[in-house]
């Protein structure tokens, strides 16, 4: 009894003060709501933290390896939220059972671009350059506006990114145009230009389901470094110092055996789930023309561009092409009808007709009451109709989000807090 006080003694102080003024809630009042904490480095505890590595011979950072909110204490004081680096989210079940997630804060900025332009990948493919991007970065946060933004602090836990509301005071999820938004707010919606979707792909994201795949060293580290094989190396030690050399070669060899069959089968698994999620096609948006100055926009020119849906985020408009398409996103039809074949998500052969999302005020879009007029991510489209030259266009209304339906639908099932999606 003695030593687990003084061990409680010791982990309360290693947390630094408890003070409800650090301590924040994230989704109040739903099934999912947690608790949340800001911290910052203290170079102070770094300095002791590292020494006691060396001290024990890394015995103390293997244990932090397993342990990662013992790290975060040991090395960071609580703070407030202008000043952390690291967010502790505590998941609370039943009032008993609690999950702890430690996570980067990253904190977004229009310079962020000059750290881009130079990088080959998703969120530069047009090569623009910082002086024709906005100055702002761009976020939805209710009530279907896009608030301009100075910098935006994020970060990401079971696959939900959180966005700092600076107005609430509060962590919200990045949420798209699925909830709380007028329905005559879309159809006041303007092509967007190629420098304001640029900044607010920085914010959503590439529109595709990230799967990681850890290269073979990195997989073979962590396998190893897992406590069931660290027994079996002491256990290797300890027979090998005894002399019972072939029931110690045998431990290595089977040890070995189990490490390469685990690396072999998870960068298997990896590939396999990364082939499987991977999905691209192309698709054509509506781009505003700016003139020579940013500041004058004019709003009858616009232009239509092809791009992969890989750079699609919400506010776009969708041009739908007569021979149809297989949707990437939920989108919400504007003008013009579709037909389309809804079996994969309802499992009906017979093809669905959706109408243009009428536009009426006062009256809140519903993914569930309005889907007669939105054009679900997956569905096939087989063709359009639209009255004479008008173009059958949409709005995107939310990217693709399969990781985060597979986890609610779980949870919702088991009713209980589940960790299969952890990044």
């Amino acid at each position: 009894m003695a030593s687990e006080n003084i061990f409680s003694k010791f982990s309360e102080i290693c947390k630094g003060p408890n003070s409800d003024e650090y301590i924040m809630h994230i989704n109040k009042g739903q099934d999912d709501e947690m608790q949340l904490c800001c911290y910052k480095r203290s170079q102070v505890r770094t300095a002791v933290t590292y020494l006691s590595f060396i001290l024990t011979g890394g015995i103390l950072r293997l244990v932090f390896h397993w342990i990662p909110l013992w790290y975060l204490y040991a090395t960071s004081l609580k703070c407030k939220i202008e000043e952390a680096e690291k967010i502790l989210i505590i998941e609370i079940y039943n009032k008993r059972h609690k999950i702890h997630h430690v996570k980067p804060l990253k904190m977004l900025t229009p310079e962020s671009l000059a750290k881009l332009k130079n990088a080959d990948n998703l969120l530069n493919h047009h090569h623009i350059s910082v002086s024709e991007s906005p100055p702002s970065l761009s976020a939805h946060f209710a009530n279907g506006e896009f608030r301009d933004l100075d910098k935006l602090l994020m970060f990401s836990c079971k696959k939900v990114t959180y966005i700092w509301d600076g107005e609430k005071r509060e962590f919200v999820k990045l949420a798209g145009l699925d909830n709380g938004v007028s329905c005559d707010i879309f159809h006041k919606y303007k092509a967007l230009t190629s420098g304001e979707q640029f900044m607010r792909r920085l914010v959503y994201g590439p529109n595709k389901i990230i799967v990681k795949e850890l290269s073979i060293c990195t997989l073979l580290c962590l396998e190893v470094l897992n406590p069931f094989y660290i027994f079996q190396i002491l256990s290797f030690i300890l027979w090998f110092a005894d002399d019972y050399y072939y029931y110690a070669a045998t431990i290595m060899a089977m040890a070995m055996c189990g490490i390469a069959m685990s690396v072999m089968q998870t960068r298997k698994n990896q590939r396999n789930l990364r082939s499987t999620c991977h999905s691209s096609d192309v698709c054509t948006v509506l781009r505003r023309v700016p003139k020579d100055s940013l500041d004058e926009i004019d709003c009858g020119s616009y232009k239509s561009e092809t791009v992969s849906t890989e750079y699609i985020v919400p506010g776009d408009i969708l041009e739908i092409p007569s021979h149809g398409c297989v949707m990437h996103c939920d989108a919400l039809l504007l003008t013009g009808n579709c037909i389309l074949n809804e079996s994969m998500l309802t499992g009906e052969s017979v093809p669905v007709t959706k109408t243009a999302l009428p536009n009426v005020s006062n009256v809140l879009y519903d993914p569930k009451e309005h889907a007669r007029h939105t054009l679900f991510c997956g569905t096939h489209v087989i063709q359009t109709r639209y009255f004479g030259n008008e173009k059958v266009l949409a709005v995107v209304v939310t990217l693709l989000e399969v990781f985060c339906i597979l986890r609610q639908l779980i949870s919702a099932l088991k009713k209980i807090p589940i960790d299969l999606l952890h990044c």
